[in-house]
């Protein structure tokens, strides 16, 4: 037989190690020896789930009898102490709500340093949510609140002095509630918000946030951020077949680097390329289904836009059912026209269905460049009569980049792909030194019917 090693190791190693499973694991282990029997006692996490629990009573008792032996453990050692408390569980009204106000009013001691929360709702049609306790919003030492399917009320102060990270997840409050929550909150850095759907006009200030990320179905918006230390700032509508129309205020927010903006429709009285610029640090900027496309910035490195538009806006409502049945001859796509003045733009990325598509680009250093023309089901007339198009976008991004090694298409590249200009009876191309034979190669394959191609090399 094997000798038993684990149990051999200090018993604080023992501990750390049982933090890592969860509580109903760790309880096991003290049917293990009489040594065991009481280790779990000094494990600084509980967690507990009652997914895989049919019998919610069955998870109470479990739960009610973990609490009541942790609190036997902190009478005769004070070593045992509890830093972290993750429950999951099912929320059925007011008996759920008594075990719960016992549990947390028990979990709230001066050592807590990490909460999460997750209350899925049994009758999610009535809306119940749990209203969280005073006690948890007034921990010195919570460092990280995670909180899911709760409610926040506006009668009692929040006090939170070393909170770091703050998660609310369909959390039910008005706009006041977060504001206050917010205020008690001064040492927070990282903040997401995600679908609190009553929420409509959000103030944070604070001056150690550097993380923001908001996401919700919201047809408006407005946010006004003062956060000098900002760095990151995401901003989601998970309802992306009708934009948001958002108003955001970031004037006071010059250390922005990253920004990502999804379903987002600024108002007609906003400029989108002077909010653009008026973040003279930014360097990553990510934008999927917005309806303004017009980005100046000196410091932008990488630009990432994923983009679908159509002039008749009812067809941007399909569901993914009906895109079987669509006629897409009858498809009336609109013209996008993507303009960046960018002159220190690294890498840029465009994934898009629409092939009517046009680059005005003043990015000069640009590196990498990748354009992804998602499939549509169209019929073989009208995709060529896109191919066409799209070669016109094609060539303009060649202009436009400047860079000689795009036009050495790779040969795995030649092979698979048809001939983007097949008709074309003559080609030039102007550049600067480079392999002549390779780039010859390169246009063979690009136009084989040339009756002529021309190319005029400039010294090295």
């Amino acid at each position: 037989m094997d000798a038993d090693r684990i149990s051999k190791l200090p018993d604080h190693v023992i501990h750390h190690i049982l933090s890592f499973l969860p509580t109903i694991d760790a309880v096991w282990t003290s049917l293990l020896s009489r040594h065991w029997r009481r280790m779990w006692y000094y494990v600084p996490t509980l967690e507990f789930s009652q997914f895989g629990n049919k019998d919610v009573e069955i998870f109470y008792n479990f739960v009610d009898d973990c609490l009541k032996h942790r609190m036997m453990g902190m009478h005769h050692n004070t070593m045992s102490v509890i830093t972290r408390f993750n429950l999951n569980t099912v929320y059925r009204g007011r008996r759920s709500k008594v075990k719960l106000d016992r549990w947390l009013s028990f979990i709230a001691q001066p050592h807590l340093q990490k909460l999460v929360l997750n209350m899925f709702e049994y009758e999610p049609v009535r809306r119940r949510h749990y209203c969280l306790p005073e006690v948890v919003l007034n921990l010195a030492s919570l460092t990280v609140l995670k909180l899911v399917f709760v409610e926040l009320e506006a009668c009692y102060p929040v006090s939170l002095p070393s909170l770091e990270y703050l998660y609310l997840g369909h959390v039910q409050m008005e706009d006041e509630i977060l504001h206050t929550l917010l205020l008690g909150c001064p040492s927070l850095e990282e903040l997401y918000i995600k679908d609190c759907d009553k929420l409509k006009s959000l103030r944070v200030s604070s001056s150690c946030l550097q993380f923001l990320d908001l996401s919700g179905n919201w047809e408006t918006f407005t946010i006004k951020v003062e956060a000098i230390n900002l760095q990151s700032f995401a901003f989601s509508n998970t309802a992306w077949k009708k934009p948001c129309s958002c108003r955001f205020d970031l004037a006071s927010c010059k250390k922005i680097e990253n920004l990502s903006l999804h379903g987002v429709s600024f108002y007609p009285d906003e400029d989108f390329a002077s909010f653009i610029s008026g973040l003279p640090l930014l360097e990553s900027l990510a934008l999927d289904q917005c309806d303004l496309i017009d980005i100046r910035n000196q410091h932008l490195k990488f630009l990432d836009v994923k983009t679908v538009r159509y002039k008749d806006r009812d067809q941007a409502n399909w569901d993914e059912e009906d895109w079987d049945k669509v006629d897409w001859d009858e498809v009336d796509w609109d013209r996008i026209e993507i303009s960046i003045d960018a002159p220190n733009l690294d890498s840029f990325k465009c994934y898009t269905k629409n092939l009517l598509v046009r680059f005005l680009m003043n990015s000069p250093n640009l590196s990498e460049t990748f354009i992804h023309v998602g499939y549509c089901a169209e019929t073989e007339t009208r995709r060529r009569e896109r191919e066409r198009e799209w070669i016109i976008v094609l060539i303009d991004v060649l202009f436009l980049v400047l860079l000689v090694e795009l036009l050495m298409f790779p040969q795995v590249f030649r092979r698979n792909c048809r001939s983007p200009l097949p008709n074309v009876n003559k080609l030039k191309v102007e550049m600067g030194g480079y392999d002549e034979d390779g780039v010859r190669d390169a246009l063979l394959w690009l136009a084989p019917s040339a009756e002529t191609i021309s190319i005029e090399l400039e010294p090295f």
